[in-house]
Order: C-alpha cells, then sequence, then structure tokens
C-alpha cells in the first residue's frame, strides 16, 4: 500500500497514532517497542535495572552513591519497601 504524500493526511494520521498512545499502558509500549526492535534486528534498549548498574560502576563507581539515592527514590515513588526489614 503506497503511503500518503498529502500533509494533511499525515498529520490527521499522526494524531490518531498519538491518541492511541495516549490510551495505552506505558508498560504495553515498552513490550512492544521491544519487541518490533527485537524483530528488527535493532539494539535493544537496556532495562533500567542495568542501566543503574552500568550507571554505577561507570569511572570506578564515583557515581555509586548518587546511583543508589536515585533507586531509593524510584523506589519510594512505588511504593516499595527499601528498610531492608523482611
Amino acid at each position: 500500500m503506497p503511503m500518503a504524500k498529502d500533509p494533511k493526511v499525515l498529520e490527521a494520521a499522526l494524531r490518531q497514532v498519538r491518541a492511541a498512545r495516549s490510551k495505552a499502558d506505558p508498560q504495553v509500549l515498552e513490550t512492544a517497542e521491544r519487541l518490533v526492535r527485537h524483530q528488527m534486528g535493532m539494539p535493544q534498549k537496556p532495562s533500567l535495572a542495568v542501566a543503574m548498574l552500568e550507571q554505577a560502576q561507570a569511572n570506578g563507581g564515583r557515581n555509586r552513591q548518587k546511583v543508589l539515592s536515585e533507586l531509593e527514590r524510584y523506589c519510594r515513588q512505588r511504593g516499595i519497601d527499601t528498610s531492608g526489614k523482611a
């Protein structure tokens, strides 16, 4: 099917896609993006855990304390207990 070249048609299609994206669950969008990247052979976006671990290990671990405080803030915002008590 050929792509529409009319800017009005393209803009209308983009508005529809944006509206659908705004209604979708962010986790579903992330999973879909990951699957599309895999199917197309594109590099995978690292998970938050991997990205934080790499950031903490960078520069000989100099950013470790900053990453830990960011992780605690992330957990508190989501209601995850970080006290270490079972």
